[in-house]
């Protein structure tokens, strides 16, 4: 989506950082030109907005599919290193840690556990 023209906030390039003001001046604008029914306003990917707002601390992204590797080479222009891995989840040993997070029992560091044990109560007042 480009920057409106009547925008106050011209400084402002990326659509990524763009506040509640400057996206209502792109609706506004889109709403003067478009005929109805039409899209005003798609929220970006969630995945390019954490990329773009950490995008200093981030080096390589891995994926699972080709076609997310592309996306994300044509919207950053090869500004991370982006890897394809089958199964990353199992490979970093994702899968393992949130089902060990939601069993009953959570083996804490020191060799403790915890027990997470649900009840419900009733409460009548008469």
């Amino acid at each position: 989506m480009n920057q409106p023209k009547n925008c106050r906030h011209k400084e402002i390039a990326d659509p990524y950082r763009w506040n509640a003001t400057t996206i209502g001046y792109a609706v506004r604008a889109k709403a003067r030109i478009e005929a109805a029914p039409c899209l005003l306003y798609a929220k970006a990917n969630p995945l390019f907005e954490y990329m773009a707002a950490n995008s200093m601390t981030l080096d390589k992204i891995i994926v699972n599919t080709r076609n997310v590797e592309a996306e994300i080479k044509e919207e950053f222009d090869g500004d991370f290193e982006v890897e394809v891995m089958n199964e990353p989840f199992k490979h970093f040993g994702i899968d393992e840690a949130i089902f060990a997070a939601l069993e009953k029992e959570v083996r804490l560091k020191g060799g403790s556990r915890l027990f997470i044990v649900a009840f419900f109560s009733v409460n009548l007042i008469l």
